[in-house]
């Protein structure tokens, strides 16, 4: 079976969004409709059920129209499986993408979550607004179809444990949780699912002063190499396999980096110097519509030039506040999925994968996602559909 094939029947409920409706009934928005319990904004407005279930990537399973009624509307059930067997762009890309084990790593397709670990800010943490790129934690991210996780890492010089950061400045973040402590989550996510392949960019490695030196905004970090044995030794004491010779990682196959990334406990993760990989990170593309301009002349320079491993940073860059973008996730997956515009991307990179980030992880090929992964990763986005409207394709 396919990979674009294995989803099994999936039938979308309005309460995992957090509406009032009835169990089975769908929740999303349509022209400006809001279904499932909620009220409309045009009560008048009917929808057939293949109109409703196209919005969330899924094929209608009964004749009903989704049409408001006393009680509150029908419930139309989906199945996104025989949907993506159907979707001739979905599907032709997916399969297009799907490559060869004996692809260059740097030639393989990976999505990639910007800033991973700001999905552990706790919600009532005013910081969210300032460093949050991502609204579910790390092993939520895989299950939602993320393969490449962006890692920011700081430790002090006085302890062993090692914490995530958002930025070194004034107004950094740290991470209430530890390396040590989220790395036994990622090897039983890895654990379960033995053919994927995870890496994790190790990058913006920092040292802090005195046991909570980055407890102080007015403490200065310093910036070490991720390879440094500051880092490396606490790596090797975890069992995570770490690989920061440029060279071969540039002229690691997809095969050779599964089998270097093999763990223990099984499952594959292989976590990289994030100098190894180019960022093509670009400061200017701080609105939506520089988005696709940046992606065509990353591409075009990459795509058939690049010798080491490279992103493509499908996000806007951070102000002041952190933008995410649904309608720009939504952008991104149709460009993939209609055009040759990603054709050849290594870590396509972007934030908030609540929204999309499944299809266009399915979309790009090398991975496969459960029905049950998708039940999860719908039910760790419950924040996400509330507060940046990722409900459409969930």
């Amino acid at each position: 079976m396919r990979r674009w094939a294995l989803l099994a029947p999936l039938a979308v409920s309005a309460a995992e969004c957090g509406a009032d409706g009835p169990d089975g009934a769908v929740l999303m928005q349509l022209k400006g409709v809001r279904m499932g319990g909620v009220e409309t904004v045009n009560a008048g407005m009917n929808f057939t059920c293949s109109e409703t279930c196209s919005v969330i990537g899924g094929l209608c399973m009964d004749d009903c129209t989704v049409r408001r009624t006393s009680t509150g509307p029908m419930p139309c059930d989906c199945e996104v499986g025989a949907w993506l067997h159907g979707h001739s762009e979905l599907q032709r890309t997916a399969i297009q993408n799907s490559g060869s084990p004996t692809a260059l790593l740097r030639q393989t397709p990976f999505l990639m979550t910007h800033d991973s670990a700001t999905g552990l800010i706790g919600m009532l943490d005013g910081r969210n607004l300032f460093a949050q790129a991502q609204t579910i934690g790390l092993s939520e991210q895989l299950t939602c179809g993320a393969r490449a996780l962006d890692l920011r890492l700081v430790r002090s010089e006085d302890s062993s444990e090692i914490y995530f950061h958002h930025s070194s400045e004034s107004l950094h973040w740290v991470s209430d949780q530890s390396l040590q402590g989220e790395w036994p989550k990622m090897m039983a996510w890895a654990k379960e699912r033995p053919e994927e392949l995870v890496v994790l960019v190790m990058s913006h490695c920092q040292m802090a002063p005195g046991t909570w030196g980055w407890r102080s905004y007015f403490q200065r970090w310093t910036g070490l190499e991720c390879s440094n044995p500051f880092y490396t030794a606490e790596f090797q004491k975890l069992g995570i396999p770490w690989q920061a010779d440029c060279e071969r990682v540039s002229a690691m196959t997809h095969a050779e980096a599964k089998q270097m990334s093999r763990l223990k406990s099984g499952g594959h993760i292989l976590a990289v110097d994030g100098a190894c990989i180019a960022s093509n990170w670009d400061s200017s593309v701080n609105e939506g519509a520089r988005v696709r301009p940046y992606v065509e002349r990353t591409m075009s320079k990459m795509r058939n030039s690049a010798k080491m491993p490279f992103m493509v940073q499908s996000f806007i860059q951070q102000r002041l506040t952190v933008p995410m973008s649904t309608p720009l996730n939504q952008q991104v997956l149709s460009e993939i999925t209609t055009s040759d515009l990603y054709a050849g991307v290594n870590f396509l990179e972007i934030n908030l994968i609540c929204a999309y980030g499944t299809s266009m992880a399915i979309a790009l090929g090398y991975t496969t996602i459960s029905s049950q992964d998708f039940q999860s990763c719908r039910s760790s986005c419950r924040l996400a559909c509330k507060r940046h409207g990722a409900c459409e394709q969930l």
